[in-house]
């Protein structure tokens, strides 16, 4: 229809807009060929309220703001290192691990200070490069089990620390959430990650 039409910007991080988000939203174009979905990639946490994007995929639920929050599931972070390093005593293993403007973030608590006291031999704040360390043999790097489980390269460790646990947060502008176009596709990117389940939440 006339009122399905036009851009909608979705923003959300690399690898969950390419593994997760992607696949499903060419079922999306295909039920509503109008909408032109532009994905933005970025590290930092777009602003809805000044119209950087329409539509956000967060880990955390906004504070405050003129955006309609959902939660639409969880993500499990998982510990994991290069196959090639099987075999090797956990003491013996580094940390891939964050670098000093990234000891904020919920990853990085969870693992600073806590872990197995490893010798830190690479440090980073984005996630693609700490994957690529995990792969090379760098050591054990904390990932989201839908990354993680998806890699051959990689096995899960037991590092003798719980999973971490991440919520997911799907984010509106107030006055979009009235616009049909909008509300279609916020509505069917909630239903893919509900439907992502089983990548997202480990065992």
């Amino acid at each position: 229809t006339e009122d399905l039409t036009g851009p909608v910007r979705l923003t959300s991080t690399e690898r969950f807009a390419c593994q997760v988000l992607v696949p499903g939203l060419e079922v999306f174009q295909r039920q509503h060929p109008g909408i032109e979905i532009e994905m933005i990639i970025d590290q930092r946490n777009l602003s809805l309220v000044r119209r950087e994007a329409d539509i956000a995929v967060r880990l955390a639920r906004p504070a405050v703001g003129e955006v309609i929050a959902r939660r639409v599931g969880t993500m499990t972070h998982h510990f994991y290192a290069a196959c090639s390093l099987r075999g090797t005593p956990l003491a013996a293993l580094p940390l891939v691990s964050y670098d000093e403007a990234s000891l904020h973030t919920p990853e990085a608590r969870h693992v600073i200070g806590r872990a197995w006291s490893p010798e830190l031999r690479f440090s980073t704040n984005n996630q693609a490069a700490r994957i690529a360390a995990a792969c090379a043999g760098f050591g054990v790097a904390l990932l989201p089990k839908f990354v993680g489980e998806s890699l051959a390269e990689l096995e899960r460790i037991d590092v003798g620390l719980p999973p971490l646990q991440r919520e997911i947060w799907l984010l509106v502008h107030r006055d979009l959430n009235r616009v049909p176009r909008f509300r279609a596709s916020y509505d069917f990117i909630a239903d893919t990650i509900r439907a992502a389940r089983h990548q997202l939440v480990g065992d």
